[in-house]
């Protein structure tokens, strides 16, 4: 499969309303054993003529009398309309309240209305609960594997706005209140000033927090590498330079130097430590 990557193979994201399809079948799947149980409990031999009768021309139940072939619209609505004579006598007013928010949502879903991630949820805890009540508990275990995945889903889109949200309060074109200008804490490198600036082996094999420092001048070495002809002792210095470097490379200088920042800032402080061991490790 030359020129093709995996990822053109990856089954795309499932929306809501295919999720609360595939719940739908899982219900199909555990709810038709009760329905037909109570009815023929209650009707004996006429309980197939009773399920045509009440499904109607518009919602045939197909299949036969020995093998029916349900769908979720046809169960749900002979649950309702026989719940007073048949199923009222097995369940209760919490199991009648699912069947009816469950024949409005299958309404829905089958007129291609669109489903918030709350309304799925929703949705296929109801059905999970229904099967419970009916004793279908392979398929209510299957609807909560399925709930528990969509929940997952939900926090991880919450997160990702949580980050978007963060990144954007702490944006690059924002200033960043209480720092001082990087000229007040280092003094630029020559090289660094003069614009003829290139990355070292060391520093181009790590990114660490002290990148920022070293585009701004710092002369930051590996032990292992000799020092450069015109280091200085006394290059950092405290106080502001009588010079600038040309404004292309200032610019990259602040934009990188705040791209830093920001990363630190969202940091918890255990990665702040195991960065700040492996600077020191070399």
């Amino acid at each position: 499969m030359g020129g093709f990557s995996a990822s053109v193979f990856e089954p795309m994201a499932q929306s809501n309303h295919e999720r609360i399809g595939k719940a739908f079948e899982t219900l199909k799947a555990g709810l038709p054993s009760f329905v037909e149980r109570e009815l023929k409990s209650a009707h004996g031999a006429k309980w197939w003529a009773t399920v045509k009768q009440v499904t109607g021309a518009g919602m045939q139940v197909g299949g036969t009398e020995a093998a029916p072939e349900w769908d979720a619209g046809s169960v749900l609505k002979v649950l309702w309309e026989c719940w007073n004579d048949v199923f009222a006598k097995t369940l209760g007013r919490a199991e009648r309240s699912l069947t009816s928010e469950l024949i409005e949502v299958r309404n829905k879903w089958a007129h291609q209305k669109t489903f918030t991630t709350d309304d799925a949820y929703r949705a296929l805890d109801s059905m999970q609960r229904l099967l419970n009540a009916v004793g279908a508990r392979e398929q209510a275990d299957e609807l909560t594997k399925q709930s528990a995945e969509l929940l997952r889903l939900k926090f991880d889109e919450q997160a990702r706005h949580e980050r978007r949200k963060s990144q954007t309060t702490l944006g690059l074109d924002a200033p960043l209140a209480g720092l001082k200008p990087w000229r007040e804490v280092v003094t630029p490198h020559p090289d660094v000033a003069s614009g003829r600036y290139q990355l070292t082996g060391c520093s181009a094999k790590r990114r660490s927090p002290t990148r920022a420092l070293a585009l701004a001048g710092a002369t930051l070495t590996c032990w292992n590498e000799p020092m450069t002809p015109d280091y200085e002792p006394d290059a950092l210095r405290e106080h502001t330079p009588d010079y600038a470097p040309p404004p292309e490379t200032q610019r990259m200088i602040d934009e990188l130097y705040r791209e830093e920042l920001l990363e630190a800032r969202v940091m918890r402080p255990e990665q702040k430590l195991l960065l700040g061991e492996e600077l020191f490790a070399y």
